[in-house]
């Protein structure tokens, strides 16, 4: 169902995605990101959990402004040398999503830290010659289709994550001064404990598998299992670390029949976006994973990222 609105005196067409898996705003005519009302932008985030924005003339510079209109402070991801952050960005808070060529299962960005971002933009500057979609699914969709046998394992075991990082590298993602870090993390626990040995920080964090949303306080199916469980299948060229830094809070590790299962659920859900150079995506991250598909390691796919720690008011 395709619809127009007047927004700021710019014309826009809305039409559903396929999946449920948000909806498509496509300029009518010469307008830029900023003629798009916040208000009007975020009410379509919370109905929809995903906007995707075309037509728009986007590039870095207009991406930066349109989403300081959205947040205060932005959150760079924790492995900043897998992603690194882009230099001469308006507040060094835009980073390059691309690490190596691989697919990525769906995730919650951050769900293995209690640093969780409101929402996250993404920014396609060039798209891949074949593959290299970005893949997003509901979480909530992909809760109401999951058995009562399978929720009750989630509601009577938490995961439980291992990781580690520098002592600066979670003092940015914390938004704290390092000498103010050991206080910070301290209110975190007892789901999150650490150990430091020089700059390196230990991890440990329990969380439910299940999260509410930002809006609507729906159950959703949000957390970094996917990822995780399917690291080797998509060829992630971590993923023995990446396997083994999940299990249950048992100690047990996650059967594989349950991720097939999982998968199996999520997969008719997934909405892979067919990239066009100058498109924007705006994701409810406690509501949508996102994932990848591979694509040729000779691509020049150039994707931008950018996340809120929390999202304005409407």
């Amino acid at each position: 169902m395709t619809a127009t609105h007047a927004i700021r005196q710019s014309a826009v067409s809305l039409s559903s995605l396929p999946n449920h898996a948000g909806t498509l705003v496509v300029a009518q005519g010469r307008h830029s990101l900023m003629d798009l009302e916040p208000d009007y932008m975020l009410g379509l985030l919370a109905r929809h959990g995903c906007v995707i924005l075309r037509g728009f003339s986007a590039d870095r510079g207009s991406f930066e402004r349109f989403t300081q209109q959205f947040a205060a402070d932005f959150v760079l991801p924790m492995m900043r040398v897998a992603r690194p952050k882009v230099e001469g960005d308006a507040d060094a808070k835009t980073a390059h999503v691309d690490v190596g060529s691989h697919a990525m299962g769906l995730h919650q960005e951050l769900s293995f830290t209690p640093i969780r971002p409101d929402a996250i933009w993404l920014l396609c500057e060039k798209v891949a010659g074949h593959g290299g979609e970005t893949t997003i699914a509901d979480g909530v969709r992909i809760y109401e289709a999951m058995t009562a046998a399978l929720r009750q394992i989630f509601m009577t075991k938490r995961l439980k994550f291992r990781f580690g990082s520098t002592l600066d590298g979670v003092a940015e993602l914390f938004h704290v001064a390092p000498e103010q870090l050991h206080a910070t993390l301290a209110r975190h626990a007892p789901a999150l404990t650490y150990t430091q040995n020089g700059n390196a920080l230990s991890f440990t964090y329990l969380t439910p598998a299940f999260q509410k949303t930002k809006f609507g306080n729906a159950t959703a199916f949000a957390n970094f299992l996917l990822f995780s469980q399917t690291s080797a299948a998509c060829g992630h060229p971590e993923a023995p670390r990446v396997m083994g830094m999940l299990r249950f809070e048992d100690d047990t590790p996650i059967p594989a029949g349950l991720v097939a299962e999982l998968q199996a659920i999520a997969e008719p859900l997934v909405y892979p976006i067919p990239w066009e150079a100058g498109d924007l995506a705006f994701i409810d991250n406690t509501r949508m994973m996102h994932g990848r598909r591979g694509f040729e390691a000779q691509s020049d796919r150039t994707v931008y990222y950018r996340a809120a720690r929390s999202l304005i008011a409407i």
